[in-house]
């Protein structure tokens, strides 16, 4: 976690005109439409990254001028500004300010640098930020709907687990019942904030960030992504591949967590209609149309997930066993998707 981690209001404008010399990365909104008329300290320069292939991620690190002193680099956006921020400040070994615009992911949150290598996401060093700020107002004025994105990053644990139990029961991987029963409480007492979540005002923000907080750390004592992540973001790779565009990761995932629960059955520790129910009371989003991806395209990730996940030798779970299919046809879940 970032050594320091603040709430408030107004905290962005604050931490900006305090910082010195810096280089902010940022999206043209929210940076023109919510700060940049506040400020009096401007950035050194500002950079507008568009996507997190490590090519390009490679050239933007190349427009540090060495003439320059420059005392941090400012990370303040959506995830890509987000995780640039990470890369820049690790390749350039400046120290870190994390200001996110929307809470749609924990990446905001992670000390990972991700990039894309060939489509699909690859790690590549870890920095810690020296300040983490969430500034109420900034999140408060993003679109609900991106805000809603991050609850999946910690509902993705309802599918997590029972992929957790088919690796231990079937193929014999370790399992940790007390991190299991704490993963599992996280994610109830996420879902049982609904209606705090769907206001998103400042008791709903800081209890998202409590519960992606929350995730992280219990990922962090098993030692990897097992406790919250399965077949629901292994399918949004394998999608990804298939069709690579930017898909908003939490509406994605949220569709995929009702699919795996559907599939697991007896593993599941959570029933599809339990989710649904989250979603439809916060009005996050979760079919085809909203996601933005065919239902010819979800067929096709359906059809060869099972490979996809052996061949990138990824976590054992539901797309391991001899048929996932065996109860519903993937022409029956691709109905069942339809109607929703």
């Amino acid at each position: 976690m970032p050594s320091t981690i603040k709430f408030g209001q107004n905290l962005a404008v604050d931490v900006m005109n305090d910082a010195g010399s810096y280089v902010l990365v940022t999206q043209t909104p929210p940076f023109t439409s919510v700060l940049k008329s506040k400020l009096s300290n401007f950035p050194a320069y500002t950079l507008f990254p568009k996507k997190m292939d490590i090519h390009y991620q490679e050239e933007l690190a190349q427009k540090k001028s060495s003439k320059q002193t420059i005392g941090y680099v400012i990370g303040f956006g959506g995830g890509v500004a987000i995780d640039t921020a990470k890369y820049l400040s690790w390749k350039w070994n400046l120290p870190l300010i994390q200001i996110p615009s929307i809470i749609s992911t924990d990446a905001f949150l992670t000390h990972e640098i991700g990039v894309r290598v060939e489509n699909k996401v690859r790690y590549i060093g870890k920095v810690v930020p020296e300040q983490l700020i969430i500034d109420y107002e900034i999140i408060k004025s993003a679109p609900k709907v991106l805000n809603y994105a991050g609850t999946c990053d910690v509902l993705s644990i309802c599918t997590a687990l029972g992929d957790w139990k088919i690796a231990h029961e079937q193929f014999g991987d370790p399992m940790d019942v007390s991190i299991f029963r704490s993963a599992r409480d996280c994610a109830q007492r996420l879902l049982d904030d609904a209606f705090i979540i769907k206001e998103m005002q400042e008791e709903g923000i800081r209890k998202l960030v409590g519960y992606l907080q929350e995730e992280i750390q219990i990922c962090e004592k098993w030692g990897s992504s097992r406790p919250e992540e399965g077949g629901e973001h292994h399918l949004a790779y394998c999608i990804e591949e298939l069709s690579p565009k930017r898909y908003l990761h939490g509406a994605l995932v949220a569709l995929n967590i009702l699919t795996v629960l559907r599939l697991q059955e007896d593993y599941a520790e959570f029933q599809p209609a339990e989710l649904k129910h989250f979603f439809d009371i916060i009005g996050h989003s979760y079919t085809f149309s909203q996601i933005g991806v065919t239902s010819d395209i979800y067929r096709k990730a359906l059809d060869s997930i099972m490979f996809y996940v052996r061949r990138e030798k990824l976590e054992k779970g539901i797309w391991y066993t001899e048929d996932p299919f065996l109860r519903y046809s993937i022409a029956e879940i691709i109905d069942w998707i339809s109607k929703f």
